[in-house]
């Protein structure tokens, strides 16, 4: 469990680095990320990358630039993104929102997105994982169903 954490200012440089993330963990049966407050940051705040099976459940991200939650490369699935808050997510001529999910398998219920400059929830639905999740499946990337 990841609980209670207050990291201000993360993050100042913008060289991929996240505030909370999970990167190519798979399988992460039982991870709760939780009760986090988050703010005055750039980049993501709490990242999964071909993460599966976490639990983020009522977490604060506030005044930051960057998606505020990211679900990366289109891998991740089984995971609970639920009631969390995200306020003043801006990065004026970004394309970053509060929730950026590229992957319809993962439960996304009862969150809140308010004063994003650019979106709240982004769902960026594609046919293709993006890297560096798509070299770990076996055969590439999924195809599309004709």
């Amino acid at each position: 469990m990841v609980a209670g954490a207050k990291p201000c200012r993360f993050n100042s440089d913008k060289n991929e680095r996240h505030a909370i993330g999970f990167a190519q963990t798979d399988n992460a049966l039982g991870l709760v990320v939780s009760k986090n407050a988050l703010r005055n940051s750039v980049h993501h705040r709490i990242f999964l990358g071909g993460a599966h099976n976490v639990t983020v459940l009522e977490n604060a991200v506030y005044n930051t630039r960057g998606h505020s939650f990211l679900l990366r490369d289109g891998k991740e699935w089984n995971n609970k993104v639920e009631l969390n808050l995200v306020a003043r997510n801006q990065n004026e001529g970004g394309d970053d929102a509060g929730f950026l999910i590229r992957s319809l398998r993962n439960v996304i219920v009862g969150n809140v997105v308010a004063g994003s400059y650019d979106h709240g929830l982004s769902f960026q639905i594609k046919g293709s994982i993006k890297e560096p999740s798509r070299s770990g499946l076996p055969g590439g990337n999924p195809r599309s169903r004709k």
